[in-house]
């Protein structure tokens, strides 16, 4: 094997031993598929994602309740777009898995 080769292993063992340890906290969290942290920035804009943090998913019958971490005037702000946060996290999934928003307020610093 040259070390080119041994090169290229190390970063991908280093992110499969990473998403083994982290998967157990995000199963805790709700976020079965880690797939709204990893894109909250996309799905709720960068001005939004600067100011709010997903904390849970809580799956159910129906449809799962979304919690966000957010101060209470962007909580308010989000209300106004909670209607496309919900799509593009239902779209991903393929179901509906979230048909409510919670906020939490709290101080959420800026990213």
């Amino acid at each position: 094997m040259n070390k080119n080769n041994k090169d290229l292993s190390a970063p991908m063992q280093l992110g499969w031993f990473v998403s083994k340890i982290s998967k157990p906290f995000y199963n805790r969290q709700g976020f079965t598929k880690k797939f709204v942290i990893d894109n909250w920035n996309e799905i709720v804009g960068e001005e939004f994602s600067k100011i709010s943090v997903p904390e849970k998913i809580r799956i159910q019958k129906g449809g799962g309740i979304l919690t966000i971490a957010t101060d209470g005037a962007t909580a308010t702000e989000m209300e106004y777009i909670k209607v496309d946060i919900i799509k593009k996290i239902n779209n991903y999934y393929g179901y509906k898995a979230v048909n409510r928003l919670r906020f939490r307020n709290t101080y959420v610093e800026n990213k």
